[in-house]
């Protein structure tokens, strides 16, 4: 017992529970067995113990592993404390993301040559803008899901509220504009498509709407 306290005392993470001490015994001499068993000579002790981990220990574990360094040229404590800069470093994922959306195949940016400086600045001016009423439309979409308490159906028809607007853009492709003599009507608006439109507020719904 002394032994297996002592080794308890070392653990660090883990502890020991339901720990038991055994009895070895010598073996019996060789021959048919008697019928009453004879307990034969204690030889030694074995110990049993289950290690657990300690609760704090994954905690701590976290703790130290969640450390990095995060260099900024922003001196200003003030203005730039800690807690901001680093809410503003998790948050370029959302820039990030915004750029990939641009620089994806779909949005054929690829097959857009220019030569001249003034049209890559013209072409850059109208990227920036489109990537804004992208954020802008996606924001406001999950803002009204998440007010109305609705979903739309994702990628995988599974019903979200934070759907991203590269997929809704895709679920509107195939809307017309159909005009039949002196009548002109707006194909394929499903209701799904009309909840969404519905949801994106009132410019997007007279742009649909107007002709119906």
């Amino acid at each position: 017992m002394e032994a297996l306290l002592n080794f308890q005392a070392s653990l660090e993470t883990n502890t020991l529970s339901s720990y038991s001490v055994e009895t070895i015994r010598t073996k019996r001499p060789p021959g048919r067995p008697v019928q009453e068993k004879v307990q034969t000579d204690i030889e030694g002790y074995q110990l049993k113990a289950e290690l657990v981990r300690k609760e704090t220990t994954t905690e701590e574990f976290q703790q130290k592993r969640s450390r990095f360094i995060l260099a900024t040229n922003q001196l200003d404590g003030l203005e730039w404390p800690a807690q901001k800069l680093l809410e503003e470093y998790k948050n370029q994922q959302k820039v990030e993301r915004g750029f990939r959306f641009l620089k994806d195949p779909l949005f054929f940016t690829s097959s857009v040559f220019v030569n001249t400086p003034s049209r890559v600045e013209a072409l850059a001016l109208l990227m920036a803008l489109t990537l804004l009423v992208y954020s802008l439309a996606e924001r406001k979409l999950r803002q009204s899901l998440e007010v109305a308490k609705e979903t739309v159906a994702d990628q995988r028809k599974k019903q979200t509220s934070k759907p991203t607007f590269r997929w809704i853009a895709q679920r509107f492709q195939g809307i017309h504009l159909i005009q039949v003599d002196c009548s002109t009507i707006i194909s394929n608006l499903s209701e799904e498509r009309d909840k969404i439109i519905r949801l994106l507020g009132p410019p997007v719904e007279r742009y649909y709407h107007l002709l119906s």
